[in-house]
């Protein structure tokens, strides 16, 4: 499973990814600090889900998951 973290604190974002990469089944996490570099990873990577901050630089939240649907609109986003 690919997982995309998409939050600009780097505090939150280290400490999910440590979490999610301890749970069996997991195979990638993929952090992305803005929401320019989110939607940019969604395209190279695929995620299988998706944890979006809403409060995000360079574009917003809901503009992300406004893409990210318009992409892929089966993926689970958890906001």
């Amino acid at each position: 499973m690919k997982i995309l973290i998409i939050e600009d604190s780097e505090v939150i974002s280290k400490r999910l990814e440590e979490s999610l990469m301890e749970i069996n089944g997991v195979e990638t996490v993929i952090v992305a600090e803005d929401g320019l570099q989110a939607v940019s990873e969604f395209d190279k990577t695929n995620p299988d889900l998706v944890i979006l901050d809403l409060m995000i630089p360079r574009m917003s939240g809901l503009d992300v998951l406004r893409n990210i649907r318009l992409k892929n609109d089966n993926v689970p986003v958890i906001i």
